[in-house]
Parts: C-alpha cells; structure tokens; sequence
C-alpha cells in the first residue's frame, strides 16, 4: 500500500506543476502581461521561459521517479520566490487578504510535500528502480 501512496502522492505533487505550465504556455502573452502588471519588470519573458523549463523539469522527475530530490529542489527554488511574490498576503488590499493569505498556505502545504519527497525519494515504483533492476545482456 505504501509504494502505491507513493506513486499517487509523486503524481499529485507534479500534476500543479505541469498543469499550470501547461496554462502558462498556452496564455503566454497574458501571463507576461500579468508579471509585468504586478510591477515585474526586469527580463519578464526570460524569467517566465525558466520557470516553464524548471517546473517541466522538476515536475516530470518527480511524476518518473528519476533523480526525484533533484525534481523537488527545482520546484522549491521556483515555488518560493512565486510565493512570496504572487501571494503576499501582507501587502494585500482589504478584500484579498484572505484569499492571499488561503493561496499561500497552500504552497507552503505544497512545499511541505517537496521536502518529503526530497526526503525518502520516489519509492518502489519508478524509472530508477526499473533502471536499477534491468540486466543488459
């Protein structure tokens, strides 16, 4: 049962990552729009291009199984300056406080998955393992 959680909880993990992503690529042109509007100026597509490498990278290593604490070190070094920026509940106006303040819990919550996956690694089923485990004659 463990190896199985293990599984879901690495596809779950990467699943934000890659889905959001997949958001980011195909709405390119607003989500630079959006960095730059929340006053993100410097080199917005460079840094909006790295962040779609690392949360492929990192997501698609976490979801195989393979180098799974490297995965989870990319997604962390993006995930904290993203929460810091985009959900800076502190700063917020009145009315999105709240929800600021609900969206960066959530990322801690998410973060907190990446140290335990950085922690005990991809388990049982994973391209690793298969690696490890296949003879070549």
């Amino acid at each position: 049962m463990k190896d199985i959680l293990d599984l879901l909880a690495r596809f779950f993990i990467s699943f934000i990552f890659l889905a959001m992503t997949a958001s980011m690529l195909s709405n390119f042109d607003r989500t630079v729009d959006e960095l730059i509007g929340n006053g993100w100026e410097l080199l917005p597509k460079f840094f909006i291009v790295l962040s779609i490498v690392g949360n492929i990278l990192g997501g698609a290593l976490i979801l195989l199984g393979y180098r799974v604490k490297l995965g989870a070190v990319i997604l962390m070094i993006f995930l904290i300056p993203a929460t810091m920026y985009y959900h800076n509940f502190w700063d917020a106006p009145d009315g999105e406080q709240q929800a600021q303040l609900v969206s960066f819990m959530k990322n801690m919550a998410i973060f907190g998955g990446l140290l335990m996956v950085a922690a005990y690694g991809s388990g049982k089923y994973s391209i690793k393992r298969l690696f490890a485990t296949t003879k070549i004659k």
